[in-house]
């Protein structure tokens, strides 16, 4: 093979980075910085050509579900578990990305931007966050020992402020932002942990909650409501992890640390629920809940102490919701109440 000489080699090496000289890169068309990477021109940041702000009606942060026996409670976080002399260990909030679903079906992952402390929004990946609690009231009704799915919290918050850039390159870029609450009296309440049945009924006996609920209509508080599978009961979806089954008994008290892992791969996004906005142009931006996990995919340990009253007793079917990371019990088959 005939060697090429040296100055028809340049020459080849030069025409193969397009839009690049052999100094400075060429910014091409819609690019604000253009950078050299490992030999190669290419943008490092692109003009934004659109902007739309959109109001998120409400972002899902919790499902908090009541277990038998009126004396019982699920530990999350990291709390002191009852008999066990141990902490729980679990993170909290649910994981969620914004998806742009085109007219045709199409659709774009967008790319996390600027992220308001107040939110307390925290990072897992480029396109993934993890919601904080920013509940600021809590509508509590007395413990019972055989629950119904009417009894669970969801936990909102209200009005989440997004702002949606597109650029140059079509790329979306989502800005997030703490919104302003529903209460008319300043915007106070950013977020609320409801329970299942406020939200079917959909009155609450606050007048501003009352509005909220009556802006959502009665698809959007069914929509919230499904989040919350206890209500529709079994069998249930793939979001619920089956752990155990057993038994508790009149007057028995129990304790235990579960364990589960969230995930291998914490890049990986199960699509588990998701919600939709109209935007402009016939386009969609869609809230997708994923499975709750950090950036390290942590096995997680949430816990659980049972504590049933006397005459109460049930069987149950325990499960671990992959999307809130609580602990869900189905009775099973039934739970009773004979004592006073």
């Amino acid at each position: 093979m005939r060697a090429l000489p040296a100055l028809a080699l340049l020459s080849a090496v030069a025409t193969g980075l397009s839009g690049c000289s052999t100094g400075d890169c060429a910014a091409p068309a819609g690019c604000v910085r253009a950078e050299r990477h490992g030999g190669a021109c290419g943008c490092a940041e692109w003009e934004i050509v659109d902007t739309q702000a959109v109001t998120l009606p409400y972002v899902v942060t919790d499902v908090d579900y009541q277990p038998f026996g009126a004396g019982s409670g699920s530990y999350t976080g990291h709390a002191w578990v009852p008999m066990l002399d141990r902490y729980s260990d679990t993170s909290e909030g649910t994981n969620v990305r914004i998806v742009i679903r085109s007219a045709d079906g199409g659709e774009r992952v967008a790319r996390v931007g600027n992220v308001d402390p107040a939110t307390g929004l925290e990072r897992v990946t480029e396109s993934v966050l993890r919601t904080r609690r920013v509940v600021t009231l809590i509508l509590a009704p007395d413990p019972v020992d055989i629950s119904d799915p009417g009894r669970d919290f969801i936990e909102l918050w209200m009005n989440a402020a997004l702002t949606v850039d597109t650029d140059a390159s079509g790329a979306r870029i989502v800005h997030w932002s703490l919104g302003s609450g529903p209460d008319p009296a300043g915007g106070a309440y950013q977020g609320i942990a409801i329970p299942v049945r406020t939200l079917q009924e959909g009155g609450s006996g606050a007048s501003w909650l009352d509005d909220y609920l009556a802006g959502l209509g009665p698809e959007g508080r069914a929509e919230i409501v499904a989040f919350d599978e206890r209500v529709a009961g079994p069998p249930m979806s793939e979001r619920y992890l089956w752990i155990e089954s057993s038994v508790v008994i009149d007057r028995q008290h129990t304790a235990t640390l579960y364990q589960w892992t969230p995930c291998t791969d914490p890049e990986a996004f199960e699509v588990l629920a998701e919600t939709a906005v109209p935007l402009a142009n016939g386009e969609t931006l869609v809230l997708q809940y994923g499975v709750q996990a950090d950036s390290t995919c942590s096995p997680q340990s949430p816990g659980m102490y049972l504590e049933m009253t006397p005459g109460c007793e049930t069987g149950y079917q325990m499960f671990v919701d992959r999307l809130s990371g609580k602990l869900m019990m189905l009775a099973s088959p039934h739970g009773t109440c004979t004592g006073p």
